[in-house]
Parts: C-alpha cells; sequence; structure tokens
C-alpha cells in the first residue's frame, strides 16, 4: 500500500476493558479529580439490574451521585440536550457519566458543550473545530456495540426544529474515559445486537474506504472486521456470551476514529435522516451494499477480510 505524504492518529480517551470493569468507575472519576457526579441514560437502561449496581458503586465510595437524567429518546435532541444541561448545571455536576448507546453518548457530549462553554447548541457550537479548550470531564459507558460514539471526538443529535441530525466536531468532544464492560451488553436484545453490529461493520469498511485513511486506521478496521465477522452472529443468537459480547465492544471501538469525517454512507444518512424515522444504524447497514460500486481500490484489502461475514 502507498503511503499517505502526511497524516495524524488520535484517541484521546482512555479505554477500560473487562468484564465487571464498572467496578472501577469511582476510582476513574476520582483520578480525574471530580466529585460530583451526573449519570445520562434512557429509561429503558435505568431499568436495567446492571444499572443498579453502578448506582450501589457510585453511592458506596466517596463520589457523590448528584443527580440521574433518563429521558433520552432512540435519536436525541437539542432540546433533550437543554434540559438536561439544566438538571446537571442545578446539581452542580463536575463530570458526566453517560451510560446508553450511541444517542445517550451523544446527548451526554452536548450537553458537556453547554455546562463547559455555555451558549447555544445550534447558533454557537455546531460544526468542526470551533472548540478552543478541553470540556468538563466525562466518562462513557456504552451498553451497544455500534457507533463507537463512547471514544469519538464528535457528536450527532437531532434538532427537531429543523428535522435534521447535526454534528458537534473537536478533539475536545472526546470523552475522557471509556469503560467497555461486556456483561452491561448482556442485556442488549437480539435485534438491537444485529443492527449496533452491522453499524459496527459499515464504520470499518467506511474507514478503509475513506480518503483519510492510513496505515494505522487500516489495520485497526481490518480487525474490527474480523472481530465482527467472527462474534456478531453469536452475539446475536447468544446474548450471554461474554467473549463475543466483547469481541463486539472492541470491533464497535476501534476503526471510528481520525477517519470518520469522510464516511460517506453515515454522510449520505445525516442528509436524508429529516425523512426517516428508523433506527439509524439499520438505515446505515441498508446503505452498505447499494454504496459498495464506489468502493475501487479499497476492494483489494476489504474483500478478503469481509467475506466470512456475509456467508
Amino acid at each position: 500500500m502507498q503511503l499517505p505524504e502526511y497524516f495524524q492518529f488520535q484517541c484521546r480517551t482512555k479505554v477500560i476493558f473487562g468484564a465487571s470493569t464498572i467496578k472501577e468507575l469511582p476510582n476513574e472519576i476520582k483520578l480525574l479529580g471530580s466529585k460530583r457526579a451526573f449519570i445520562v441514560t434512557d429509561k429503558v437502561v435505568r431499568n436495567l439490574d446492571f444499572f443498579k449496581k453502578i448506582e450501589d458503586i457510585l453511592k458506596s465510595s466517596k463520589v457523590e451521585l448528584v443527580g440521574i437524567f433518563d429521558e433520552v429518546p432512540v435519536n436525541s435532541d437539542i432540546e433533550v440536550c437543554n434540559k438536561g444541561y439544566k438538571m446537571a448545571r442545578e446539581k452542580e455536576s463536575d463530570i458526566l457519566i453517560a451510560v446508553g448507546g450511541g444517542s445517550v453518548i451523544d446527548t451526554a457530549k452536548g450537553m458537556n458543550l453547554l455546562l463547559s462553554e455555555g451558549g447555544d447548541l445550534m447558533e454557537d457550537h455546531q460544526g468542526a473545530y470551533l472548540l478552543e479548550r478541553p470540556l468538563k470531564n466525562l466518562i462513557t459507558i456504552p451498553t451497544t456495540a455500534g457507533t463507537g460514539s463512547e471514544v469519538t471526538f464528535a457528536a450527532v443529535i437531532r434538532d427537531s426544529n429543523q428535522k435534521l441530525k447535526v454534528s458537534f466536531i473537536s478533539p475536545y468532544i472526546s470523552p475522557n474515559t471509556a469503560i467497555l464492560d461486556p456483561e452491561v451488553t448482556i442485556s442488549c436484545p437480539p435485534e438491537l445486537t444485529a443492527s449496533t453490529g452491522m453499524d459496527a461493520l459499515t464504520h470499518a469498511i467506511e474507514s478503509i474506504h475513506s480518503l483519510q485513511n492510513e496505515p494505522i486506521t487500516d489495520a485497526l478496521a481490518i480487525h474490527a472486521i474480523k472481530l465482527i465477522g467472527g462474534n456478531l452472529r453469536e452475539a446475536v443468537n447468544n446474548g450471554e456470551n461474554i467473549e463475543a459480547r466483547g469481541n463486539m465492544l472492541i470491533a464497535a471501538n476501534i476503526p471510528t476514529n481520525s477517519t470518520f469525517e469522510d464516511f460517506r454512507i453515515s454522510s449520505i444518512f445525516l442528509k436524508k435522516s429529516k425523512f426517516l424515522t428508523t433506527l439509524s444504524v439499520t438505515i446505515k447497514a441498508l446503505l452498505l451494499p447499494s454504496n459498495f460500486i464506489s468502493f475501487g481500490n479499497s476492494f483489494i484489502v476489504l474483500a478478503p477480510n469481509i467475506t466470512f461475514v456475509l456467508h
């Protein structure tokens, strides 16, 4: 492969992986110098057993759990971010803990923008590379394996007034820490496991196809594709398989930074999202085969690694 003349690779987020690693949460909060935690989640996740464990872990530590915002919908919204931000500000939180899928994590990123910088999300923060300093602390605990939002330096949030999804991009948006605990994803139902898994596959393929691709991202994306091929079916059919769940978390986590600005299928979805109500990850998976014709020479890298995924 011909090397690009210039590239950058970065991942500002510390990643902790392993079964039962949610118990590391208080120590990670302490390492960041925070004491007043505010959890962002949705109503489904809040009612799951592991969420009660997270609450108990925090309450038994020196970290004060000052509040929980559980009103994040399937597709988050600017107004939801505003509401959550006001609650977190009133509680004088100094760290957000996002427990959920991509919508929850992106909501927490939007809230963190407002907590740190103030202003209006649409008028002051929409766009790329507008931030000049780090935001307040944010820890993510993903409950699905798909978007990779737990480590990306972007948030995609719906503006219901304009009926479109908008992007917020900056290295400073990246969470400080991501805790990948496969036990947390066991409760993810088969249909959602399948659709988010295909989202992870879409991101990995787009990473190789990206005009910004380079040797590091190619290596990560190829490994992600192999992990998905070897584990997605098992994770769907046997949700309690910790190894399969863990491999899917890693696959979703590793190929999403540095090249995502040229993710063409994701870009198509963003342009058409105002017309759609279906789960975004499902739509992107459906768009994937139609975009193959534009992949060109990237098939040389892609084909040997993806064929067994499709069998």
